[in-house]
């Protein structure tokens, strides 16, 4: 189970307990069940309920942001040039105001490539240089300053699990360096009883930009309990945490948002990512909107989180399977109980049998 990725291993535990018997493809790092003759499989996140054009686009971050603002749902005002365009100087970013962030248009998972809050068009113009050397497509967003992120996840027109998304951070205890309250945070995240594995603390570019802002150098030595961000992408995978929140830490109409989103992308299961101050005030109020749609969300997140509440939405996706897929999975219990019944008459034939011959003298 160890090819496995770390999301899809808890898929593959919840299908063992529900009798499904799933099955690993190492090469694939995938696993799949089968309900009659029909095989589905998990690899990642990506779990066999969204379609296929519908991944495709919300996968491209832009264009998922172009389909919800047309939607009149509230999403960051963006841009997005090839390098091509770049090179050629025709990047135009009038309707935009400073701050922006900048996210390649795919592979962005786990908040790879993304830099917020950078502060002006010299330190842009840099930055891209650097990033149209890895990407060809790049988003361009207004940064939405001073606002709490929050993991919204949907279900089959359902909001199941909520989480705030808590950006990588250190606190000072009067002693150490930033770079060695870093490393300390470090070495406690490869603890091998952590059942949700975090990514290391990881200083970036978006990291220079946040210590210049605050006048602050890696060598300094922070006062006891200072606080110290170090990111503001907050995916557990660069360093950040999350604390579980429970059904009642949303409101109805950013609930019934959030649903009318994933229902705008066509997505049965999407984590969509809500930044406002809070959850329980309408974002429409509270200037808040949505950045991003996951169409493969780290539900392991949801169910190892190490703070507040706890959420278990596997359980809802492989009941909704098992639901679906009703009358192969009974067949298949009923076969496997008729198998089992038929190998325990078969052990007690055998033991009388066994206990004939003793009996007689045969094997005495």
């Amino acid at each position: 189970m160890n090819t496995l990725h770390k999301v899809a291993r808890v898929y593959y535990k919840r299908c063992q307990e529900y009798g499904l018997n799933p099955i690993i493809v190492p090469e694939l790092a995938a696993f799949f069940v089968e309900f009659g003759k029909q095989r589905v499989y998990f690899q990642g996140g990506d779990v066999p309920l969204n379609n296929v054009s519908a991944v495709n686009i919300s996968a491209n971050k832009y264009i998922a942001n172009q389909v919800l603002s047309k939607e009149g749902i509230p999403v960051p005002k963006a841009k997005a040039y090839t390098r091509e365009e770049f090179h050629d100087g025709k990047i135009d970013l009038a309707e935009l105001r400073f701050p922006v962030v900048i996210k390649p248009n795919w592979g962005t998972g786990y908040g790879t490539g993304v830099i917020c809050n950078i502060p002006n068009a010299v330190e842009l113009n840099t930055l891209l240089s650097k990033w149209y050397e890895k990407y060809s497509w790049i988003s361009i967003e207004e940064y939405q300053a001073n606002l709490k992120s929050f993991r919204v996840l949907v279900f089959n027109g359902e909001v199941i699990a909520l989480m705030e998304r808590i950006p990588a951070h250190v606190i000072g205890d009067g002693k150490s360096t930033i770079l060695e309250l870093i490393e300390a945070e470090n070495k406690k995240r490869e603890e091998p009883n952590l059942k949700m594995p975090f990514g290391k603390i990881i200083m970036t570019e978006e990291t220079d930009l946040m210590f210049r802002e605050q006048n602050i150098c890696p060598t300094d030595i922070p006062a006891a309990n200072l606080k110290i961000p170090i990111r503001i992408t907050c995916n557990a995978a660069v360093g950040g945490t999350v604390k579980g929140l429970g059904s009642t830490a949303i409101c109805k109409e950013n609930a019934d948002l959030a649903i009318r989103a994933a229902k705008v992308l066509n997505l049965k299961l999407v984590g969509l990512d809500f930044l406002c101050e809070d959850l329980q005030v309408p974002i429409d109020k509270s200037g808040g909107c949505i950045i991003e749609a996951n169409h493969c969300p780290d539900i392991s997140a949801h169910e190892y989180s190490p703070e507040g509440i706890p959420s278990f939405p596997s359980k809802d996706v492989i009941k909704y399977l098992i639901q679906k897929h009703r009358w192969s999975y009974y067949r298949q219990k009923l076969k496997q109980k008729y198998t089992q019944k038929k190998l325990i008459q078969a052990g007690i034939a055998l033991g009388f049998f066994l206990w004939f011959l003793i009996d007689k003298g045969v094997m005495s």
